[in-house]
């Protein structure tokens, strides 16, 4: 037989480190661009290659959460191994190679687990670990049940979270268990990535999001992106504009008016209008208008009926196709203060980490909205190719309410958040 060149990654010192360190059960904390995700490849591509096994090719099992993570995984295995591949099926999730050597592909969405019962490995990848919701059952029920048969060991990778994670984390660290290991990695840990290079990527990033994502530092526990979120909660929703009572300079009371300004995002093919209303003197959210009426006219009189009912200073709207339009007709009745805003990946990006700042660091309040409340904790960043991150809602769900207060904080940004005072409620003009 011919001997056949795979183009395998070169590891770097600390990821042979980890392979020269490893245990049965090896927990890898780690910061983004660490290079988790060639260290779960090649990891992989040893297995079932038989490396260590005198070339008969072994059962490897590669676990992630999204289906989407899976794929990437899927297809750098099938560019890898592809001189030494005799058949493949993404639909059944499952490549093999010449040798004999399987690879079986799972998602761990909704119970995926599921179908990797009954099977068994002798390696287990489990990838974005920290981001499991069910890793305490996926690993207890089923893949320590998949390694018995062969004795196997098991990988779990992720960007530190606390949670079940975490506490297979402190099996190694605690070096309670000869079985057990554990690593901790930052960025600044891939030499192939410049130091200056990392530090003006996260020079305005969220700390937290720096620590965690960046840094390989264990967080709350939090899985969402967006962080304090329940100490956010202290505005008063109000369908009517405010004032405070002030003295002027003769000592008599005087209505001094909040300001207020829009945060709008408008209605595509089968997704709702948003408009978001900041009270830009406390720099708390205090109306949200949702609807899911996609005629240009109906859309610009209702957002026109609340503009006269609050006068906002800026309207910020999203600049899409259907925002072009809209934006013109806005301004033919009169609506002033309008600000467009194009999104591209990058000022998605930016308003969006604008916008965990303010959460972050109390700068921006919030009322308890069923809606708003939902796309905050489950709204989540994708890694692009190159390591740029692309924010967006699950597969099937919406994003139109956390689009509208990242454009309406947008003019906002890392403003402070005044004291809240006594207010009165009342109408413009009385």
């Amino acid at each position: 037989m011919r001997a056949v060149k795979l183009k395998i990654n070169k590891l770097h010192a600390n990821q042979k480190f980890i392979l020269d360190n490893a245990g049965k059960y090896n927990v890898i904390a780690c910061g983004r661009r660490f290079g988790k995700t060639v260290l779960a490849a090649h990891l992989i591509c040893m297995c079932a290659l038989g490396v260590e096994n005198k070339g008969k090719g072994q059962k490897v099992a590669y676990f992630a959460n999204k289906y989407g993570t899976v794929l990437e995984m899927w297809y750098a295995l099938i560019n890898i191994l592809k001189p030494v591949i005799t058949h493949y099926s993404k639909t059944d999730g499952r490549i093999e190679l010449i040798n004999g050597g399987l690879i079986y592909f799972f998602s761990l969405h909704n119970k995926g687990i599921d179908s990797a019962r009954g099977k068994s490995f002798h390696r287990a990848i489990v990838d974005e670990s920290g981001f499991i919701r069910e890793l305490e059952a996926a690993f207890e029920n089923v893949i320590s049940a998949n390694l018995a048969d062969y004795d196997g060991d098991a990988y779990f990778l992720s960007s530190p979270v606390k949670n079940y994670f975490y506490t297979l984390f402190l099996r190694g660290k605690e070096g309670k268990s000869e079985h057990w290991k554990s690593f901790q990695y930052s960025i600044y840990d891939n030499p192939y990535i410049k130091k200056e290079v990392v530090d003006r990527l996260i020079e305005f990033l969220p700390e937290s999001v720096v620590n965690q994502e960046y840094l390989g530092q264990f967080g709350d526990g939090d899985l969402g992106l967006f962080k304090n979120l329940l100490n956010s909660m202290g505005a008063e929703q109000t369908d009517k504009p405010i004032f405070d009572i002030e003295k002027d300079e003769k000592g008599n009371d005087v209505k001094v008016w909040h300001e207020y300004v829009f945060g709008i995002d408008l209605a595509k093919s089968h997704d709702f209008t948003v408009i978001t209303v900041i009270d830009s003197t406390t720099n708390e959210v205090v109306h949200i208008d949702r609807f899911n009426e996609i005629d240009y006219t109906f859309q610009v009189d209702r957002i026109k009926k609340l503009y006269d009912t609050f006068s906002p200073k800026i309207v910020t709207v999203e600049e899409n196709n259907v925002g072009v339009v809209v934006i013109e007709m806005m301004k033919r009745i009169g609506i002033k203060g309008i600000k467009s805003f194009k999104t591209t990946n990058v000022s998605k990006n930016e308003i969006i980490d604008n916008l965990r700042v303010a959460f972050e660091k109390g700068l921006l309040a919030i009322f308890e909205h069923k809606q708003l409340l939902h796309e905050l904790n489950v709204f989540e960043a994708k890694e692009l190719k190159g390591g740029s991150l692309a924010y967006e809602a699950p597969s099937g769900d919406f994003d139109d309410c956390v689009m509208s207060l990242a454009l309406a904080y947008s003019p906002l940004s890392l403003t402070k958040k005044k004291e809240k005072r006594k207010v009165f409620f009342g109408r413009m003009g009385l």
